[in-house]
């Protein structure tokens, strides 16, 4: 019979840093609650009494009973029974800042009882369990202490030791996670690796979502799970994509002709679908983020959007994280604005260990492939994504009876850039198929295969 285990934490302290925050004058409350959140108050009416606190700083308005009953709005802080008990463990003469220091490791303690050490002991209970399947769950805890720890940089023999550790580490555990795409995977440094961030960019209209379905399909074949943002299409979109690549029956057939579908084909759709009905595959989240409601201002936005997309990486499960497109994603276009989101995304990437794939509108009236200079005007997508991916269909600019999809990589670090990858593309069933190498020309040309005259 298992055996529930109950852990208290007490939370007295977080009474002393509250009454000590009340009794300061404004501007040092003001620097004091800048560098604490509200999540690391672990009883919930402290939660309240800290908000409550930072929206007094806000407004510049002093501390008092009656002003903060006002500014709760409603808002359960206990009461003013409770406030009088939270203000009785004000201490004249305390140290805030081991108080502070204190409620920051408890809150730390509590998120890792609660979120990392779980797994870690159930892959020490599993009796099948490998030194690698441990080293997993113990990464993982190791990274969310450093990340708080703030470790100091390296140098000398700590700085050969720690690169020895890394080679060490990444033989135990590859940081290499499939595309999907064996073409890509033979080219690609980082892959899907967690803790970066990919942007994947093409025209409106070039296939952009049929390409995020055939690497969710190929890598659902690996066993390897993804999580969509379904930001300009609903999860039904999705799920008759990955039918259509792994049936071939047309989409306008799964539309239009359900009546007519054979005995066969409906079994290989079933076949098709069954493998997502494991959570662990697949995850569509249809369009959760802000609109122009509200009134509030793109930069409010943003911030929003982006604290409610943290709540679903901090779920955890998906190694691989795609957001279709990053224009509903993000508000605020300006360039700075840009910037600032993309490196609070590849923080977010590097936090909880996941691959965040991007896929982004390139405008309307390029002419051309895809290169850098038409999203280098966008902000910091081109300056922070260590990886670039790009897609192309010739066809569409040149009216060729022959549909071909281009793959290409026009950056990476640690690796080679640009270069184009054709493949035969069947749009109806959303199929890529034969993918080979383009050879790349000088001069500004596109690059072309083989016996093909550059088509």
């Amino acid at each position: 019979m298992a055996v529930e285990k109950v852990i208290r934490m007490d939370v007295r302290n977080e009474r002393t840093v509250l009454a000590t925050l009340m009794r300061l004058p404004l501007d040092d409350r003001g620097r004091w609650t800048a560098s604490l959140d509200e999540q690391e108050f672990l009883d919930p009416r402290h939660r309240v009494l800290f908000r409550i606190l930072c929206r007094m700083g806000e407004r510049g308005f002093a501390w008092s009973e009656d002003t903060c009953e006002l500014v709760a709005g409603g808002a359960d802080f206990g009461g003013i029974p409770y406030l009088r008990k939270v203000l009785a463990e004000y201490e004249a003469n305390a140290n805030l800042a081991a108080h502070v220091e204190r409620l920051k490791t408890d809150a730390l303690k509590w998120e890792l009882l609660n979120d990392y050490v779980p797994s870690l002991i159930g892959a020490i209970e599993a009796s099948k369990t490998s030194r690698e399947d441990l080293w997993g769950p113990v990464r993982r805890l190791q990274r969310r202490v450093e990340r708080d720890l703030h470790l100091p940089g390296r140098h000398s023999g700590a700085l050969v030791e720690g690169f020895y550790g890394l080679l060490a580490e990444r033989k135990a555990l590859p940081e290499y996670v499939s595309t999907g795409f064996p073409e890509l995977d033979e080219r690609l440094t980082f892959g899907f690796a967690p803790g970066h961030l990919t942007l994947l960019v093409a025209r409106p209209g070039v296939g952009k979502s049929t390409a995020l379905g055939q690497m969710v399909l190929r890598r659902a074949r690996q066993h390897l799970g993804t999580r969509i943002f379904a930001l300009d299409m609903a999860y039904s979109d999705y799920v008759e994509i990955l039918v259509a690549g792994e049936t071939g029956i047309p989409q306008q057939r799964l539309v239009r002709e359900v009546a007519s579908l054979t005995i066969e084909e409906k079994r290989a759709i079933r076949d098709a679908v069954e493998r997502y009905r494991d959570p662990k595959i697949l995850s569509v989240v249809e369009n959760p983020f802000a609109g122009g409601e509200g009134g509030l201002p793109p930069w409010k936005r943003n911030e929003k959007n982006l604290e409610l997309f943290e709540s679903y990486l901090a779920e955890g499960g998906y190694p691989l994280v795609a957001v279709d497109v990053a224009n509903q994603l993000l508000a605020d276009r300006r360039p700075e604005a840009v910037r600032d989101s993309v490196g609070a995304l590849i923080h977010l990437a590097r936090t909880y260990h996941v691959h965040l794939l991007i896929l982004h509108h390139t405008g309307r009236d390029q002419e051309g492939r895809p290169t850098l200079e038409d999203i280098r005007s966008s902000g910091g997508w081109e300056e922070f994504c260590k990886t670039i991916l790009a897609l192309d269909r010739p066809g569409m600019r040149r009216k060729t009876q022959r549909d071909v999809v281009d793959f290409g990589c026009l950056k990476q670090t640690k690796g080679p850039a640009p270069w184009w990858i054709r493949y035969d593309f069947d749009g109806a069933r959303c199929q890529f198929e034969n993918g080979r190498v383009l050879s790349m020309l000088s001069g500004g040309k596109e690059p072309e295969e083989a016996g093909d005259n550059g088509v």
